[in-house]
């Protein structure tokens, strides 16, 4: 459950608008590296495959944001 809200707000954060747009990718960044430590490919293959695959998403998108700024 914890690693769950973990993700939404990383959901949360890298779909806000509001704030800082650098800031709120970190935010994200940060609550999908918190919800990995739950889901570890051990443990919860799929959640673990998704969480990656939405971490390198943002991860990319924070990329271009700090080149454009």
């Amino acid at each position: 459950m914890w690693a769950g809200t973990q993700n939404n707000l990383a959901v949360a954060y890298s779909d806000r608008v509001k704030g800082n747009r650098l800031e709120n990718l970190e935010r994200a960044i940060t609550c999908y590296e918190k919800a990995l430590k739950v889901y570890t490919l051990d443990a919860f293959p799929q959640e673990w495959a998704i969480t990656q695959r939405n971490l390198a998403l943002v991860q990319e998108e924070r990329r271009r944001c700090a080149v454009t700024n």
